[in-house]
C-alpha cells in the first residue's frame, strides 16, 4: 500500500475537534443568539415576517460564521438539541413581540430545520410543546428545509411533513435550486413557500443565466400557488429586479 499524508489533514481534524469542544461550551455558557432576518413584501414594502439565523457570541473572540459552526454542530450530533432549542427560543420571541405589538398574527417566522434535526422522533412532541407553552398559533412558524433532505427516504419524509401541515405549521423548500430534488417530487411535498438562493439573485441583472433561473423560478411558484421568496436582496437594482419578476418576498 502506498499513504500520502498531508499535515493539513492533522490540523482539520484538530480544528474540527477545537470548535467541536468549543461548541458544546458555548451551549452550556448560552452563547448561541438568534437574530431576526426581515422578510420584506415587494408589493407594499412592509416586513410581513423574518427568518430566525443561530449566531455564536464566541467568548472572548469575534462572533464566528455559521459556514464554521453549523457543519460541525450537524457532524456531531449537536443540531438536535440546539434546533430544539432554537424553535423553542423562537417561539418565546414570537411570544415577546406579539404583546408588544411588534409582529402581528398574520406574520410569519421562519425556522431552518436540519435533515438530522427533522428525523429527530422528537420533532413532532417538541414543536407541539413549544407552540402551546407560548400559545402561537402553528400557521405563524414556517419551517425552512433543503432539497437534500427528500435525497434519502422520500416517503417517509413527506409522510412527516403531511403530518406537521396538519397541525398548521408551513414548510418552505430553502435554497431552491441548489439541490438534486426532481420536480416530481416537489409536486408532492406539501410546502407552502419557495425560496429562491441568493446564488441566483447576487449580480443577476448582469447575468441573463440567472435572471432566466429567477423568472422560471418565480413562474414555478405562482404556478402553484404558493409564496416566492427571493434570498441575498441587499440593492435597489436587486429588488427592482426580482420585484419586476413577480417574486412575493425578498
Amino acid at each position: 500500500n502506498v499513504v500520502l499524508f498531508d499535515s493539513q489533514i492533522t490540523r482539520q481534524a484538530r480544528q474540527r475537534i477545537n470548535m467541536q469542544s468549543s461548541l458544546r461550551k458555548a451551549v452550556a455558557n448560552q452563547e448561541l443568539d438568534l437574530h431576526v432576518q426581515p422578510q420584506v413584501s415587494t408589493h407594499s414594502g412592509d416586513v410581513v415576517g423574518g427568518e430566525v439565523l443561530l449566531r455564536w457570541m464566541h467568548s472572548g473572540q469575534a462572533q464566528r460564521s455559521p459556514a464554521d459552526f453549523i457543519p460541525v454542530l450537524e457532524s456531531s450530533g449537536m443540531i438536535v438539541d440546539v434546533g430544539l432549542w432554537v424553535i423553542r427560543t423562537s417561539c418565546e420571541y414570537l411570544r415577546n413581540m406579539l404583546d408588544q405589538g411588534l409582529w402581528t398574527p398574520d406574520m410569519q417566522m421562519a425556522v431552518n430545520i436540519s435533515p438530522k434535526q427533522f428525523h429527530d422522533p422528537q420533532l413532532i412532541k417538541s414543536l407541539e410543546h413549544s407552540l402551546k407553552s407560548y400559545d402561537i398559533r402553528p400557521d405563524m412558524l414556517t419551517l425552512e428545509v433543503t432539497e437534500t433532505l427528500l435525497i434519502d427516504d422520500f416517503e417517509s419524509v413527506v409522510d412527516k411533513m403531511k403530518k406537521i401541515r396538519n397541525m398548521g405549521t408551513r414548510f418552505a423548500i430553502d435554497d431552491f435550486g441548489t439541490g438534486f430534488s426532481s420536480l416530481e417530487q416537489l409536486r408532492l411535498i406539501p410546502f407552502t413557500e419557495l425560496k429562491i438562493d441568493r446564488s441566483f439573485v447576487h449580480n443577476a441583472a448582469d447575468n441573463k443565466a440567472s435572471q432566466a433561473i429567477l423568472e422560471s423560478s418565480i413562474s414555478l411558484a405562482k404556478r402553484l400557488s404558493i409564496k416566492c421568496v427571493a434570498e441575498g436582496v441587499e440593492t435597489q437594482e436587486d429588488w427592482d429586479l426580482v420585484a419586476g419578476l413577480g417574486c412575493d418576498t425578498v
